[in-house]
């Protein structure tokens, strides 16, 4: 046991905290990793071949595809907002944040309205509840059956061996 500012440490909490940082590290290195190698197109795809809700696929869809938009409009805002000194060093830290607040909120008006039309735009053009956005399937092939059949027995062995050694 040990003493931190005032707050007890003992080595069983320091060694699950390690543990589930360790973890949480593995599953965003393992996200990256997936969102590097796959087209957006085949994970929406597998996403509808493991019966993931059609809603929630086609809502997965339409986030990414206006993720970058808004991520552009923001910057582009935020630009025009520095230009007009809203961001200068003389202003104070709340009026700064105020200023960031404001940015927020048009960038979240813009981000309805934004919809408002996108959907209208879709249902002018025949779009249902049951359309679908993502297009068919195709086979899995034999390298990749192995391939994920692979991944999840390591996944297993990697969790039982984890368990083995003390870890939760």
């Amino acid at each position: 046991m040990a003493e931190f500012m005032g707050v007890q440490i003992y080595k069983n909490g320091l060694d699950l905290a390690i543990l589930i940082f360790a973890r949480i590290i593995a599953s965003v290195s393992v996200l990256n990793l997936l969102i590097a190698t796959t087209r957006i197109q085949d994970a929406l795809a597998a996403l509808r071949w493991f019966r993931v809700p059609a809603i929630f696929v086609d809502l997965t869809g339409m986030m990414i595809r206006y993720v970058h938009l808004l991520s552009r409009e923001g910057v582009r805002m935020y630009r025009a907002q520095q230009t007009r000194s809203g961001f200068s060093n003389r202003l104070s830290y709340v009026t700064k944040m105020h200023n960031l607040g404001m940015l927020g909120g048009a960038l979240l008006l813009r981000a309805f309205s934004r919809g408002e039309r996108v959907y209208l735009a879709m249902l002018s053009r025949g779009y249902r509840a049951d359309s679908r956005i993502v297009s068919g399937f195709r086979p899995i092939s034999l390298k990749e059956t192995l391939l994920g059949s692979f991944i999840i027995l390591s996944s297993f062995l990697l969790v039982i061996l984890d368990r083995m050694m003390g870890g939760i």
